[in-house]
């Protein structure tokens, strides 16, 4: 006879993976934001035309830093950052980076509402890890989803025609909204930020990218000190022989 599927239920009538995945999410939903944009722009007939859109962003520290993705706030006039009480604050662009696709924002809310990310560290991560991402898809606000890392150093063009490197692919369901929003281990640390999926109809199917930790802590604190992000360059052009 096989084994028992009910065998590992505990006195909570939960599976131990169960109690993992609750564990996670009690501890770091509350360090998840909800970012609300207002953009302005043209329509056909010349006509100022206000445009919505959102995305999601992680909790830095209790002065208020919050981290998101830049194409989340990129072109934005007004921005907002929802918490888990339900409390908005309007947010100001404290730094940019489009190249790796990572801004700060500054919030004026009470430390007691801010719950920081714990953070984690992305060398040592293992395809197969079993991962969890929290965000806002379709507005859906602290939504969690369970998947693994597929691969690990992947590349994919940025906006700004850069390559964005050492990128953490994944197959837990991310959407439109969860772009900035944090990508835990099952200890509930920051192991990296959901930026991208791959899609023909901008819906998930079950391949996205986030960027690391390791990228974050080396851009973040330029950002805040200076509001940029210096990229080496090697100074070389490349040279096409005419025929």
């Amino acid at each position: 006879p096989g084994a028992d599927p009910l065998a590992e239920l505990g006195p909570d009538g939960l599976l131990p993976e169960e109690r993992v995945n609750i564990l996670v999410y009690d501890k770091c939903n509350r360090s998840v934001v909800h970012i609300s944009t207002t953009s302005v722009a043209m329509d056909s007939f010349l006509q100022v035309q206000k445009r919505q859109g959102g995305g999601s962003g992680s909790i830095l520290n209790q002065d208020g830093l919050i981290l998101t993705n830049h194409h989340v706030i990129e072109g934005a006039r007004e921005i907002n950052v929802g918490l888990y009480n339900g409390r908005s604050y309007p947010a100001e662009v404290v730094g940019q980076d489009p190249a790796t696709d990572i801004a700060i924002l500054k919030i004026k809310a009470s430390p007691k509402e801010l719950v920081p990310v714990e953070w984690g560290d992305s060398a040592k991560l293992r395809v197969g890890q079993r991962i969890y991402a929290i965000g806002n898809p379709f507005g859906l606000e602290r939504s969690m989803s369970v998947g693994m890392i597929s691969c690990l150093n992947r590349q994919i063009p940025s906006r700004t025609r850069r390559t964005m490197f050492s990128l953490i692919q994944i197959d837990a369901s991310i959407n439109q909204g969860n772009s900035g929003g944090p990508l835990f281990d099952t200890r509930g640390r920051l192991i990296g930020m959901n930026t991208a999926i791959m899609s023909s109809d901008g819906d998930s199917a079950g391949v996205g990218f986030a960027i690391p930790v390791s990228t974050i802590g080396r851009i973040a604190p330029q950002l805040i000190e200076h509001g940029k992000a210096v990229h080496p360059v090697i100074g070389i052009n490349r040279v096409y022989e005419n025929a």
